[in-house]
């Protein structure tokens, strides 16, 4: 077994240093790991790692370029580039590095749902659902991608799979109250506001300080009453519709019957309507 480099031991001091959060101590121990070898991958990995935890994300974009410009099979190192890419904002770099993840490694879960959180992040909700529903076949009971799929469904107005999926992700973290509360506003989309009034009830008995679904629990209570008075008022109108339609083929039925008196037995127009009142059954006019 060869013995550890020069170059690794100074990666294992700065990597010792990270651990207890001493950066500048552990970035000189980069340097030095460097001068010893200047083409030692690891550290431009590991540099780039610190330089993440110092939020100082361009720094850590280039170590990682580096890092895999020397180990281009690395497929770690395109994942962590995409988390600096998506700290600076740059969904679509994150795109990318993790379709080179994926295209090194195509069971590498992690580059499926990073992917799809920048593809929902770029208005790209069907590339998510792709993605999360790629990742969930590696972790079919990890109910953040339940939670991030269902999300990204409601985007593209497919409500009963958004509800679908939030049934999924209550399942796996019955404590998830963000989970009760879309799924409230996906069941109120629905108009089904029982079941939403419900679903803000339970996120509330998980977060009571959450004051935006108690204002969505009494919303959805009012939208329930006027439903329900709307259908009232609708099955009125059909009603009044019923029977003046009836009322005006009996008005046609008198008018054809009173215009086609029989010629052998003429009556005059009041016993005419009495008898069809007769037939009909109503009580004749006066």
């Amino acid at each position: 077994m060869d013995l550890p480099s020069q170059a690794e031991k100074a990666h294992d001091r700065a990597m010792e240093f990270v651990s207890r959060g001493l950066y500048k101590q552990a970035l000189q121990s980069f340097e030095l790991a460097l001068k010893f070898d200047p083409d030692y991958a690891p550290v431009f990995f590991s540099r780039a790692y610190t330089y993440t935890l110092l939020e100082q994300y361009d720094k850590a974009v280039e170590d990682y370029s580096k890092a895999i410009a020397l180990d281009p099979n690395n497929a770690w190192a395109y994942i962590y580039r995409g988390y600096a890419h998506a700290a600076e904002g740059h969904q679509a770099d994150v795109v990318v590095d993790c379709s080179e993840a994926i295209r090194i490694n195509p069971r590498m879960a992690i580059a499926y749902i990073e992917r799809g959180y920048a593809s929902f992040k770029l208005g790209r909700y069907g590339d998510a659902v792709r993605d999360f529903s790629a990742f969930l076949t590696f972790n079919p009971s990890d109910s953040s991608a339940y939670f991030c799929r269902a999300i990204a469904y409601s985007e593209l107005d497919q409500q009963d799979k958004t509800v679908k999926d939030l049934t999924q992700a209550i399942k796996y973290n019955p404590k998830d109250f963000s989970a009760y509360f879309c799924r409230g506003i996906a069941y109120q989309h629905l108009g089904e506001f029982q079941k939403a009034i419900d679903d803000y009830a339970n996120a509330l008995a998980i977060n009571p300080g959450y004051a935006q679904a108690e204002l969505n629990r009494q919303n959805a209570y009012n939208e329930m009453i006027k439903a329900r008075n709307n259908n009232e008022a609708t099955n009125l109108v059909r009603a009044k519709r019923r029977r003046m339609k009836v009322q005006g083929l009996l008005s046609k039925l008198e008018l054809a019957v009173l215009e086609n008196p029989t010629k052998e037995n003429p009556e005059s127009e009041e016993e005419w309507r009495k008898r069809i009142d007769r037939k009909l059954c109503r009580t004749p006019s006066v």
